[in-house]
């Protein structure tokens, strides 16, 4: 497989990836302000202030809130079939960009030999 096709597969698989977390993003930022009442301005500034979770304990705890509580909150809302989408472009831009990452390597690997 030509290098420029792995690379364009390479750069769409990202695309697919930006897209899934903008999504999931807009509807954390919707759930967070409807949970806490906050206005846009308010939410806004809370919302990118939040770090992180560290450990395990809390990265679970994180992983459970994008699997239960924003699909939840996205089917309460009618924004069902955007978490889907978004849920299927993550896995699909992963794994492309996975798939050809590893290609790539195999296609340097092989054609030096």
């Amino acid at each position: 497989m030509p290098n420029w096709l792995l690379g364009l597969i390479f750069v769409l698989s990202l695309a697919l990836v930006i897209y899934g977390w903008r999504q999931i993003l807009r509807l954390t930022f919707g759930l967070e302000k409807q949970r806490f009442g906050w206005s846009d301005d308010e939410a806004r500034l809370k919302f990118f202030s939040l770090r992180s979770p560290r450990g395990p304990g809390k990265r679970k705890r994180m992983q459970k809130y994008l699997r239960e509580e924003l699909r939840a909150y996205a089917e309460e809302t009618g924004q069902g079939d955007i978490h889907r989408r978004a849920r299927l472009a993550l896995a699909a831009g992963y794994a492309g960009a996975i798939a050809s990452s590893f290609a790539w390597i195999l296609s340097i690997a092989f054609a030096s030999q």
